[in-house]
């Protein structure tokens, strides 16, 4: 029952990261497309979104700077651990090389630089990371 508790609580975090991701990614796209007003959005949406990535990046990168051994901190954020294991997984010869693309990412949406399109395909590859280690929660939900 134990096992159970553990990944429900997990998938629900899991669960929770990727609804905020994609409700971000969402916004900034429709700003992208000069669509904020035809959805009832306002300009102070775009930088509360652009805030949330800001966040969720740097969570990210710490944790990934942490299990590949760059970093030593009690203070890293324990639900980015298993999009972390996916993002080094990805492809671990260039996790250094993405690291920094995050960091130029966090960046560009810090000074609130227009987003190009691989900032897109960048965050949509996170994305997609979290999706499938969204998806292999309920499948262990399932096994248990």
């Amino acid at each position: 029952m134990l096992g159970f508790s553990y990944t429900s609580q997990k998938h629900r975090r899991d669960q929770t990261l990727l609804t905020n991701l994609s409700d971000a990614i969402f916004v900034l796209k429709l700003h992208a497309q000069g669509e904020l007003l035809n959805n009832g959005l306002q300009e102070k949406d775009v930088q509360d979104k652009r805030e949330e990535i800001i966040q969720f990046l740097q969570k990210l990168e710490e944790r990934v700077l942490l299990l590949i051994g760059e970093l030593v901190s009690d203070d890293v954020e324990m639900a980015f651990t298993g999009l972390a294991d996916r993002f080094r997984k990805y492809n671990s010869a260039d996790v250094q090389d993405r690291v920094a693309e995050l960091k130029r990412l966090r960046k560009r949406l810090s000074s609130a630089t227009e987003l190009r399109d691989r900032d897109f395909q960048i965050l949509d590859g996170i994305q997609s990371l979290l999706e499938s280690e969204t998806a292999e929660g309920v499948r262990n939900l399932y096994r248990l």
